[in-house]
């Protein structure tokens, strides 16, 4: 393959992948041309596939990505097998076709990413869509009137008004904190060193704007882990300083001090007044309408685990209890497919096992912790490229990056032997 048509297909993955982080397509054809969410996939689909016929470049499987498909054959498989012995109508049939979408993408990538090259740039791709959505929440948190602005020209009136609730392009801010968090841990991985603590903090002021209690406290796991394993920095002293940072915005928020730091500041003016009653008490422990509303919706869907914890009540189905759906990745997979089907989605630890990467381990516990609050994971855009960065893309990279700091030093070694014997000859 020349070297224009490898420029070509590392262009289209990271646009491909840029556009699934920010999920700035899929927003601005939903709200201004009226598509639904799979036409987003479909086009993305075919504009790989596309290329792939264009570049002349043949479907392969690789070795490593043999346990991610396989899982998500079983998946498909166990959502299939509701459709057929459970009986919901167009509501199983849309959560299929959800799940069949999302999935889809996540393959094509995986056909798609092949080199090393392709590797980085379906990361770097992954690194401009959190920082697109960082700047926006960032505005958004900081002037009411841009997002005011942003909103208008995509013709979102429900968040308008919403001040101090960072969107961005996604539906609500929680999505939007859990796509840039989980997109900063992987993404940190395709920066130069000296860039990732910054990186982490400019994801970080993002965060906060989303007022998201579990975006925020998920930012917070994945930093210190990112530096205690030695991932976010190589000095000893940004580790420590990062840590300590993040101990000391743990302790604002749990006691209340935002508020009266700013104001000594001069800049209280930043928050609105709902925002600064709710700084002013402990953070993650304070019981609003939306907490009280999470809990019933998960109690309902573990009620209906109960209920049918054999055959589930079909796929998609859990998306209608009390119009909110279940508020939890895990219980919506458990209540909709039942036992059997949960224990396939729970393999998917397996598939980060046999990556043999520490990566892709922290990624699943992250996304294991998001999926506490949040139930529509596994059907965003971002994830379809994110979960096969982190089970396949990211240890291939690490394998590759030891394979040639091993190639370097045995290099290093046989030239300070050859100079050694020359010396002595001498």
């Amino acid at each position: 393959m020349n070297n224009d048509s490898s420029l070509i297909i590392r262009l289209v993955i990271f646009l491909t992948s840029f556009m699934h982080v920010s999920n700035i397509t899929n927003y601005v054809l939903s709200l201004r041309l009226g598509f639904v969410q799979w036409h987003f996939w479909a086009a993305s689909m075919l504009l790989c596939i596309l290329l792939i016929a264009f570049t002349n470049r043949v479907f392969r499987l690789r070795k490593p990505s043999l346990p991610y498909v396989l899982w998500v054959g079983f998946f498909m498989g166990a959502c299939a097998f509701s459709l057929l012995v459970v009986e919901n109508g167009s509501d199983s049939i849309q959560g299929f076709i959800a799940y069949s979408w999302f999935f889809a993408s996540s393959l094509i990538m995986v056909l798609v990413v092949r080199s090393v090259g392709d590797i980085r740039a379906c990361g770097l791709g992954i690194v401009a869509g959190v920082l697109l959505l960082a700047v926006l929440s960032t505005m958004e948190f900081l002037d009411p009137n841009f997002q005011v602005i942003v909103d208008r020209y995509f013709e979102d009136k429900a968040k308008v008004g919403e001040a101090n609730r960072a969107g961005a392009f996604y539906g609500n801010s929680n999505d939007n904190g859990t796509a840039m968090v989980l997109g900063m841990f992987l993404g940190q991985f395709f920066l130069p060193v000296r860039l990732r603590f910054m990186f982490f903090i400019v994801v970080g002021i993002a965060v906060l704007g989303t007022v998201s209690r579990t975006s925020l406290t998920i930012w917070g796991v994945a930093v210190a882990l990112s530096l205690l394993l030695g991932y976010g920095s190589k000095s000893r002293l940004v580790g420590l300083v990062g840590l300590g940072f993040i101990v000391f915005l743990s302790y604002l928020l749990v006691s209340g001090q935002v508020p009266i730091l700013l104001a000594n500041i001069g800049a209280e003016e930043l928050l609105s007044g709902d925002m600064k009653a709710r700084l002013s008490e402990n953070f993650f422990t304070q019981e609003d309408g939306s907490t009280l509303a999470r809990m019933q919706v998960a109690q309902g869907a573990w009620r209906l685990f109960l209920e049918n914890p054999f055959k589930g009540i079909g796929v998609g189905v859990s998306d209608k209890i009390d119009g909110l759906g279940t508020h939890n990745q895990h219980l919506k997979v458990a209540s909709e497919l039942g036992v059997l089907g949960f224990l396939v989605y729970a393999a998917i630890g397996v598939v980060a096992v046999s990556s043999r990467s520490i990566v892709a381990v922290v990624f699943l516990l992250l996304f294991a912790a998001i999926g506490f609050t949040n139930h529509g994971l596994m059907t965003y855009t971002v994830c379809a490229v994110l979960f096969p960065t982190a089970m396949i893309f990211i240890p291939e990279l690490q394998r590759s990056e030891s394979q040639n700091a091993s190639k370097r030093g045995r290099r290093r070694r046989r030239r300070s032997s050859t100079r050694a014997t020359q010396e002595v000859g001498s």
